[in-house]
């Protein structure tokens, strides 16, 4: 049942999670909580953190950092903070510039992994956390980027050259 599970769009393991399509549909926030809810019961799982960064535009490549942080400490602030950065407002968004830079987390228990985030590096700064339906916002937080830096061991202008 598990590999029937895994091989799921992530859409429709949100839909098994929450009950049914129309309990989605009717409270995707109460949804939302329960799945955050759950990732949060795995934080003591977490044991490591795997960071790269990608781009949607070639001609403005992302900063060169690649860094698997093995401190556990570390790794768990970073996944407490990811699950805990609000939804975005309702409404009509309009964000600063965004150059395509995206940054991925994996957070992993041995070499299972745990979850795994996308984070947008300009624009508005959307969250989008494997396992939990909707967006996170990084842009109401002043805490968000200096706590992922301290946990990388690098400075947080590193994060944005």
């Amino acid at each position: 049942m598990q590999v029937i599970l895994a091989r799921l769009p992530a859409v429709l393991r949100s839909v098994l999670a929450c009950g049914s399509i129309s309990a989605l549909i009717l409270s995707a926030g109460a949804c939302s909580d329960l799945q955050r809810s759950q990732l949060a019961a795995k934080k003591s799982d977490v044991l490591s953190l795997e960071f790269t960064t990608s781009t949607d535009i070639p001609s403005n490549p992302p900063p060169a950092l690649d860094i698997t942080v093995r401190d556990a400490a570390k790794a768990q602030a970073v996944y407490e903070a990811t699950l805990d950065l609000p939804p975005p407002p309702s409404g009509i968004h309009h964000c600063p510039l965004d150059e395509g830079i995206h940054f991925h987390l994996t957070f992993r228990s041995g070499s299972e992994v745990v979850t795994q985030a996308d984070l947008q590096a300009g624009g508005c700064g959307f969250v989008s956390i494997a396992g939990i339906l909707g967006n996170s916002w990084v842009e109401e937080t002043n805490t968000y980027w200096p706590t992922l830096a301290k946990s990388l061991g690098i400075m947080e202008s590193e994060l944005f050259p």
